[in-house]
């Protein structure tokens, strides 16, 4: 079952068919979040939605971002 939830630094990442990335963060509450993104020229290569996270090993910070599936995928299978 489905469940809304809330979470802080949703964000979409789209890497362009020419090369590089690009972010933009979501906002919302209740389990609906949106983001406002801008395709590159040249076009998508993937897309990904995420929740930013934070590993913590022996005291030292660093970024652990958690993916999520994405119903659909066009690009599934792809690279």
């Amino acid at each position: 079952m489905r469940r809304p939830f809330g979470a802080g630094g949703l964000f979409v990442r789209l890497r362009g068919e020419a090369g590089g990335f690009y972010r933009a963060l979501g906002r919302g509450s209740d389990g609906r979040y949106t983001a406002r993104v801008k395709v590159p020229r040249g076009g998508l290569a993937s897309i990904r939605f995420g929740l930013d996270g934070v590993r913590i090993v022996a005291g030292h910070e660093s970024p652990a971002p958690v993916y999520f599936p994405l119903d659909n995928d066009p690009f599934a299978g792809q690279g």
